[in-house]
């Protein structure tokens, strides 16, 4: 998740602009889990790396693992609409005609070298993404 609601294309975007645009319903999978990353972190965890002259492949990913109803879940507490808006979980199979490309069950990351150089700052995904959501989309809903 980054660059807000203009540039943003993934998944936490996609949720906001439904609830932009007056859904009470959100249809949400399930089935797919991985690691949700803010860029922010992820840029201020590379700058980490850079400025230490290190080398050599690395995972920047957020702490905590959630699958896409469970990011959803988490929106909608943030912007305190737990009794406004009703999340059904559904599985892959239910949007097969609008995402036909396979995808893996499972995108799930471990930061296991920045945990080994203990320079592991990336922060749990549920810190960043009420950040993202307080910082990007405050007048934008």
């Amino acid at each position: 998740m980054g660059g807000g609601p203009k540039k943003d294309k993934k998944f936490v975007n996609k949720i906001l602009k439904q609830i932009k645009e007056g859904n009470k319903e959100l249809n949400v999978v399930n089935d797919k889990s991985g690691t949700p990353t803010y860029t922010y972190d992820f840029a201020n965890n590379l700058k980490i790396i850079l400025e230490n002259n290190l080398f050599g492949l690395y995972n920047l990913v957020g702490q905590g693992v959630a699958n896409r109803f469970e990011v959803a879940k988490k929106i909608i507490e943030i912007l305190n609409l737990t009794n406004k808006i009703r999340i059904n979980k559904v599985n892959s199979f239910f949007f097969k005609d609008k995402y036909f490309a396979v995808r893996p069950s499972s995108e799930q990351l471990i930061n296991k070298k920045l945990q080994q150089k203990s320079i592991n700052f990336m922060r749990d995904w549920k810190i960043s993404i009420e950040e993202y959501i307080n910082e990007n989309y405050y007048n934008y809903l």
